[in-house]
């Protein structure tokens, strides 16, 4: 390959990296604020195998934390607050 169009290649690898990460900063991510409640959620698994079990897009499935007798609600940690 001529030296011209590996210079070009190099260019243009890196010109697509950029691209990718100006595409991937676009994500937004969650806020969290002082005391917002995050609730725990768990991988669903078969109770007779212990399989982890998946939706119709073969996707990993998750589930609330069960049910706390005191409160009625699943666990929840609140961000920020240490216990």
């Amino acid at each position: 390959m001529a030296r011209g169009t590996w210079i070009i290649a190099i260019l243009g690898s890196a010109l697509l990296g950029i691209v990718q990460a100006e595409d991937h900063a676009q994500i937004p991510l969650p806020s969290y604020h002082y005391g917002a409640s995050i609730p725990v959620s768990c991988l669903n698994r078969s109770i007779d195998t212990g399989e982890h079990m998946t939706n119709e897009k073969n996707e990993l499935e998750y589930i609330p934390f069960p049910i706390c007798n005191e409160t009625g609600k699943p666990l929840e940690l609140q961000y920020g607050v240490e216990a």
